[in-house]
């Protein structure tokens, strides 16, 4: 029998029965449909709930840093601690009036309900300037209001954390309660605590974040850890249990409207977020989805059983063509030549079904070479990223600042020594957070690794000598940046086991017409045999571009990451071998 009366009697017979069956699979498909959109947008809305509430923490955080990173308001704040009568003083009101000033010109501190330092002395000076809704300063109000946050104790007790505190009546206020949500944190300057940061903002906030009101039935929960309720929909008191982030799951409730739950946690505030969505207000779609699946099946009926009559013939040559096309494809090299064989078409276009299936499949082949090349280019903005953030893992600027206080005490007490090395860690910091270039001249590589190693040889003093030999014909080479010190510091870390034993970092550098050779070797034990076999290994697939599980290397990994970064930045221009020679040497070579 033909393949095509085959297919006519076959598809004829299956077309009966499915079209029979399509009704209910359409209904069915489109309802998973509909809960799979709700569950979607529930998702949606709680994750949108998650970021807005922590980007608004977070705001809060900045307004308290932008004042305790203030010196003028810190100082101010310091000598208000330190007097000890509590009350009005010229000092006291010199220092409240900076501190004024300070706040009113913050820009952050304008953007919440109330911005207030206080501190258990009764000391009270909030930002809003343009109301006098607050309790007076040092008056036995402030003191009693003080005495009533039992808060405080949990800060005290540790003042490096920051406490969220849920819906509460503004304590400062001597008018009708103002509903706020607060951020509170410690105050520490000098090694002493002085007092408390208070920033909170109206209760109004919290509802425009996660109060649903374009769509019926949706009511939200938001609540920590500690059980304690950030907000929560009036009328929505249900305990949902544990809901697992990115599961939606039906509660049936007693007496109540069933529900359809998503959670969203953030880890960073400990807050848990569910969002849930009322059934019965899904009614309505559910009956159109039903009646619109089963007015599709009689049409579809029809269609199905001509289309089988009218293509069953024309569609077995399709099949035929299409199967000699793909057999015909290239086995040993075939996404180098996906483009030669994608584009082309051998079906009919008359025949639609067996063409649209050629041009899905052409789709693929195409598809499956641009993932390929995406792979690639997905591998390379990975490492990119690594590097990036190597070099931005810390706040140059703070840092700075930092430095150049330790070097200003270091010249106040005479210490020149400590400038030194403030000068030298400083311009290292510079020089490993610089994101303008991937690649430096070898001159500004050795330049930083005589910054490292002078620290190091203010830690390890006699126990540590270096030399470095490398030719100034070769200092204006372009290599990847931060190539050199991974290496030298490696090779002290590693290099010699024990603290008693004199170190010897030694870098040499050698030149010749194809490139240039640099040389880091250290006097200790140098590799064991397992650790040296598993890093060549690791470079050799890092050369052929292939993935692996990161080898047993003694805690050497850095090397394989460094060779990584030296292999993607250079495009395997410089090459990494490791040998022993009275300790471990690392060698690179550079050919053009």
């Amino acid at each position: 029998m033909k393949m095509s009366v085959k297919l006519i009697i076959l598809f004829s017979v299956l077309a009966v029965a499915v079209t029979l069956a399509f009704s209910f699979i359409s209904y069915q498909s489109n309802l998973d449909n509909l809960y799979n959109n709700t569950h979607t947008a529930l998702d949606t809305m709680a994750s949108m709930m998650k970021t807005e509430v922590e980007q608004y923490m977070e705001l809060m955080e900045y307004a308290m840093e932008e004042l305790t990173s203030d010196t003028d308001f810190m100082d101010a704040f310091y000598t208000i601690y330190s007097t000890e009568d509590p009350g009005y003083s010229a000092d006291i009101v010199n220092a409240q009036t900076s501190m004024s000033r300070i706040m009113y010109q913050a820009p952050l501190s304008s953007v919440f309900y109330r911005v207030s330092v206080f501190d258990r002395n009764g000391f009270l000076l909030t930002s809003r300037f343009e109301k006098l809704d607050a309790t007076v300063s040092f008056s036995d109000e402030a003191k009693e209001t003080v005495a009533s946050l039992e808060y405080l104790d949990r800060l005290d007790s540790n003042p490096y954390q920051q406490l969220i505190l849920g819906p509460h009546s503004d304590p400062w206020s001597i008018r009708a309660n103002a509903l706020v949500f607060s951020v509170v944190r410690a105050v520490l300057y000098h090694g002493e605590l002085l007092g408390y940061l208070d920033v909170s903002a109206p209760l109004d906030d919290l509802a425009g974040i996660f109060l649903v009101l374009e769509q019926e039935g949706i009511s939200t929960q938001a609540f920590f850890d500690s059980g304690e309720d950030l907000f929560r929909t009036w009328h929505d008191d249900y305990v949902y249990g544990e809901v697992l982030p990115g599961e939606m799951l039906h509660f049936r409730i007693a007496d109540a409207s069933d529900r359809l739950v998503v959670r969203q946690y953030s880890k960073k505030l400990g807050l848990n977020i569910y969002v849930s969505q009322e059934i019965d207000a899904l009614g309505n779609t559910r009956t159109a989805i039903l009646k619109r699946s089963f007015l599709i099946m009689l049409p579809i009926l029809l269609a199905a059983v001509f289309l089988v009559v009218v293509f069953s013939v024309s569609l077995t040559s399709s099949i035929r063509k299409l199967r000699s096309k793909i057999r015909d494809l290239p086995a040993d090299d075939f996404l180098s030549q996906a483009d030669t064989v994608g584009p082309y078409n051998v079906v009919n276009p008359r025949d639609m079904e067996m063409y649209e299936l050629e041009e899905s499949f052409n789709d693929m082949l195409t598809k499956l070479r641009i993932s390929h090349e995406n792979e690639v280019t997905l591998r390379e903005g990975f490492l990119k990223a690594q590097l990036n953030a190597l070099q931005l893992q810390i706040n140059p600027h703070f840092v700075y600042n930092t430095l150049n206080i330790i070097s200003a005490k270091g010249l106040e007490s005479g210490n020149e020594e400590i400038t030194e090395i403030c000068d030298q860690f400083a311009q290292m910091l510079r020089y490993s957070t610089d994101v303008r270039s991937q690649t430096a001249t070898l001159r500004e590589e050795l330049d930083n690794v005589r910054h490292y190693l002078y620290l190091c040889k203010m830690r390890y003093e006699d126990r540590l000598d270096y030399a470095i030999d490398v030719p100034d014909n070769m200092l204006d080479n372009t290599i990847p940046r931060l190539t050199l010190q991974p290496l030298v510091e490696n090779a002290l870390k590693y290099g010699v086991k024990g603290g008693g034993f004199q170190r010897l970092i030694t870098i040499k550098g050698f030149s010749d017409t194809d490139g240039m050779t640099l040389i880091v070797q250290d006097n200790g034990e140098g590799f064991d045999w397992n650790t040296l076999s598993g890093l060549r290994r690791a470079f050799r697939l890092i050369e052929r571009n292939d993935s692996f599980e990161e080898p047993d290397t003694d805690g050497h990994l850095g090397l394989i990451n460094t060779y990584r970064r030296i292999w993607y930045y250079s495009h395997g221009k410089i090459q990494m071998e490791l040998y022993n020679d009275n300790g471990a040497v690392v060698e690179l070579t550079y050919r053009s």
